[in-house]
């Protein structure tokens, strides 16, 4: 079983670009099709994949987080610019002046 952020294939680019900012130690968020490949050529039988989201308010999750000096600034322009949106594919709202998103996670399991 896996559990990790998967997004859709136009959605993963600027996803991966907003999370090397709020955390530059951040690798690489996959899509649906490249986890899915990657799990059938390691062997794995009977794939099935399930998800849900995890809600986030961004001045917390900025607090918990450690961006590069200014690049939190960046991170609060992304997120203004996704509501309504969705680029990222983390259903960036208002919630009264609050920006609130979810991140979007997959959890995969299948039989080897």
């Amino acid at each position: 079983m896996i559990a990790d952020a998967a997004l859709p294939a136009d959605k993963v680019d600027a996803y991966n670009r907003m999370e090397k900012l709020r955390d530059p130690s951040h690798t690489e968020a996959l899509s649906f099709e490249s986890w899915e490949q990657l799990l059938r050529e390691s062997g794995l039988r009977n794939l099935q994949r399930g998800s849900y989201k995890v809600p986030m308010e961004l001045e917390k999750q900025l607090k918990a987080s450690f961006p590069n000096p200014g690049d939190d600034e960046k991170i609060r322009e992304i997120f203004r610019n996704d509501i309504n949106a969705n680029s990222l594919g983390m259903d960036a709202r208002l919630v009264g002046s609050e920006i609130h998103f979810s991140y979007p996670i997959s959890i995969y399991v299948g039989n080897k």
